[in-house]
């Protein structure tokens, strides 16, 4: 496809969101905030098909808005699913500046935490449920919480973690044996169901229907959105004022169908996700594998929070099971620490 189509193509599909949205005022703060890149520019220019459409907000303000919004939606529209503990698996959205609050003695992080009680001094700490939810909730930070669950789906089949899948589509679609767009209808020919609706959600993303993703991870410019990015054929970009944006050196990497590490905060992700560029015709040479094991080698990987956040990345649901295994263990055993024979153990069970 040519510019102008690709285009036309993302406005359309962005306009047709915004139209979901009956609050003027949210829609317009999305349109002035809206950034859509990564690999939906990269497919259409190679005329492949798009899995979703990343979207990213330039403030966090925005980014918090949007997902208390569709929080509110997916609550509202499943009242009857229940977490692991039995209880109700409400999402609510939590912001690191509360938490910071909160752990100097506020009573509550905020309205969308119920039953997030301060007893003082850092009793949170010896909490696994609770510490699991505040791991990395850095005050510039925002987070999308399911208590005990850590993820919510509009299909209960798609909740069980049991192997690993590179994105979000992947699973959704495994867990129907069908198309993601078939995973949007209704069972048994009754009518489809509102479009642009919120169908999963994690710590870092909402996934809606009809392709949209919104990632709640980072935001700012789009500048300052590609320092998180990994391959350079990702990096183009749309926004409601600029348009379009090619980048050179993306542009070189499409045409080549090459993996050019660019530098990233997941260098662990990346690595893992050079497989699905690969089955897709992608070519990588050694030295940018390089690049991703001098990252990872200045990581501490023994540490929960940094495995967790390395392994979860912006919006793959890669081995939450192990991640939950840690963190239980951590909550039983206070002197407990992450070694390498046992992280192996829960591996092999896993794949």
């Amino acid at each position: 496809m040519n510019k102008r189509i690709i285009k036309n193509i993302i406005e359309s599909k962005i306009n047709g969101w915004l139209k979901s949205v009956p609050d003027e005022d949210l829609r317009e703060e999305i349109k002035r905030n809206v950034i859509v890149t990564g690999g939906c520019i990269a497919s259409m220019l190679l005329n492949e098909e798009v899995n979703d459409y990343d979207v990213y907000f330039r403030t966090k303000a925005t980014a918090k808005r949007v997902a208390e919004y569709y929080c509110k939606i997916f609550n509202e529209r499943n009242t009857n699913h229940k977490n692991k503990l039995g209880g109700a698996a409400q999402a609510f959205v939590l912001d690191g500046l509360d938490v910071e609050a909160w752990k100097n003695g506020a009573k509550e992080i905020n309205t969308f935490a119920p039953g997030f009680s301060n007893q003082g001094g850092d009793t949170w700490k010896a909490d696994g449920t609770w510490s699991r939810m505040i791991a990395g909730c850095a005050p510039d930070r925002i987070k999308v919480i399911v208590r005990s669950d850590g993820v919510a789906a509009e299909d209960e089949k798609v909740k069980i973690l049991s192997k690993p899948f590179e994105s979000v589509s992947d699973l959704l679609a495994e867990a129907e044996h069908v198309t993601v767009d078939q995973v949007d209808k209704e069972v048994n020919g009754e009518q489809e169901k509102p479009p642009y609706r919120p169908i999963f959600l994690s710590t870092n993303a909402i996934t809606l229907s009809d392709k949209i993703q919104l990632v709640i991870r980072f935001y700012g410019d789009p500048d300052e959105i590609h320092k998180n990015y990994d391959f350079a054929h990702c990096t183009n970009y749309w926004t409601d004022k600029d348009g379009l944006v090619l980048q050179q050196k993306a542009i070189e990497a499409i045409l080549s169908k090459e993996l050019v590490y660019c530098g990233s905060k997941y260098p662990l992700c990346s690595m893992i996700r050079t497989r699905k560029f690969i089955k897709r015709g992608f070519n990588i040479n050694a030295g940018q594998y390089l690049k991703m094991a001098f990252q990872l080698s200045r990581l501490d990987l023994t540490d929960i929070d940094v495995l967790e956040d390395q392994l979860v990345g912006v919006d793959s649901a890669y081995f939450n099971i192990l991640i939950d295994a840690l963190r239980k263990q951590a909550a039983e055993k206070p002197d407990f620490e992450v070694e390498e024979s046992y992280v192996a153990t829960i591996i092999d069970k896993i794949f």
